[in-house]
């Protein structure tokens, strides 16, 4: 798993640090290796919902990369439906950039169970919050998006 997450931290998912002893590994490029792919990968059940994954593939999800057509057909083969429907519910939610890409996506991943309450990172670790403002009547969310 450290592997994967210096390979997302260095397509750009610089809001986290490379895991340590995984400095050394260099990212294969995406033609070995698509964001898809990536996201995927990072999503597996093996990882038992390994928050800091989760996290990454979510940012990596707010970039302009991602086809999610290619990425549904991809976590269906993988069985990581669920926490890839769960992310999309919270793009949906909360990010105001790019809602018609989390509403396709949504729609291709059709009906899926929810995952167990308190397994998956509360959806404010997939954005940067401002703080309360007094002008606001809450605080305003931004998706965390691949910094390349």
């Amino acid at each position: 798993m450290p592997e994967l997450l210096a390979v997302a931290v260095s397509r750009g998912c610089r809001h986290y640090a490379v895991p340590a002893g995984a400095e050394a590994v260099r990212d294969p490029g995406a033609e070995a290796i698509s964001d898809e792919e990536l996201v995927v990968l990072l999503l597996l059940g093996e990882h038992a919902y390994e928050p800091m994954a989760v996290r990454c593939a979510a940012q990596l999800l707010g970039g302009d990369t991602i086809d999610a057509a290619k990425l549904v057909a991809l976590a269906r083969k993988e069985r990581c439906l669920r926490v890839l429907a769960y992310i999309a519910d919270a793009g949906l939610g909360h990010d105001d950039k790019a809602p018609g890409f989390w509403r396709d996506l949504r729609e291709r991943i059709g009906a899926v169970p929810s995952a167990p309450e308190g397994t998956l990172p509360h959806w404010t670790r997939f954005v940067a919050l401002s703080g309360v403002q007094r002008h606001a009547r809450r605080p305003t969310s931004v998706w965390l998006r691949p910094q390349r």
